[in-house]
């Protein structure tokens, strides 16, 4: 069985109080930004589209341990527009991470994700005929974050990863064209940084930014995957 990886952001920095506390503690999260996504085959066709995002996640942990689910959904779907063509986009993001402080500003983590991104392509050249393209990762990946503990209640959460992965690349036409299916090795790296605050001692909220960028490297040609999410949300210890 082929390994598949792929590269997700970290988890939300928790306080230090509650890393080192043995005991459980859940921390519900939401956040709201866009994502840019930029494909670029060497064949020399380009996809890019822009996506209002919501992002979900729970984190559990124990001690020195933690462990969070997340997903990552668009808010409706995004069209791009040319003369003739138009392209629907969809983008779901899926993950599971677990990870360990060695202290309280470094951890380690590591974790398994799933991201498939659809998009429908309606050329007006050839109407009623739409050409479904879909690119797929799925796998585990590894990664560190560090932290900085800025003001009375600030953090500055700064981390990178690293996946090797399997990707999967298709294209189903609804005429007489065939279609395509392909799969390939993927490696890329992932950095983000999150800012952590508490508002009047009442609301945490978080502001983050990450970049991804993958190749996949395919029979017939290569695809470089970039990924621009920009968040802002809450996080709400229980």
């Amino acid at each position: 069985m082929k390994i598949k990886t792929l590269l997700i952001g970290l988890p939300l920095l928790l306080c230090a109080t509650t890393v080192q506390a043995a005991e459980l503690t859940l921390v519900p999260s939401i956040g709201f930004g866009e994502s840019y996504l930029t494909f670029s085959r060497s064949t020399g066709e380009v996809d890019q589209s822009r996506f209002n995002i919501v992002d979900l996640g729970l984190t559990a942990s124990y001690g020195a341990y933690y462990l969070k689910a997340d997903t990552e959904m668009p808010l409706g779907e995004a069209y791009v527009t040319a003369p003739n063509v138009i392209r629907q986009f969809k983008r779901e993001d899926y993950g599971v991470t677990a990870g360990y402080y060695l202290n309280d500003k470094l951890s380690l983590f590591g974790g398994y994700a799933y991201g498939k991104t659809s998009i429908i392509t309606n050329d007006g050249s050839n109407p009623g005929y739409p050409i479904y393209t879909e690119h797929q990762d799925a796998g585990p990946y590894i990664g560190a974050n560090y932290s900085l503990f800025l003001g009375a209640t600030g953090t500055l959460g700064l981390n990178v990863a690293y996946a090797r992965q399997n990707g999967l690349f298709s294209v189903e036409n609804t005429d007489a064209t065939p279609d395509t299916k392909e799969s390939g090795n993927t490696s890329g790296f992932s950095i983000g940084a999150t800012w952590t605050d508490t508002y009047k001692d009442k609301l945490t909220y978080y502001l983050g930014y990450k970049w991804k960028r993958y190749k996949t490297d395919l029979p017939s040609a290569s695809i470089n995957k970039t990924f621009d999410i920009f968040t802002f949300g809450f996080v709400f210890p229980i």
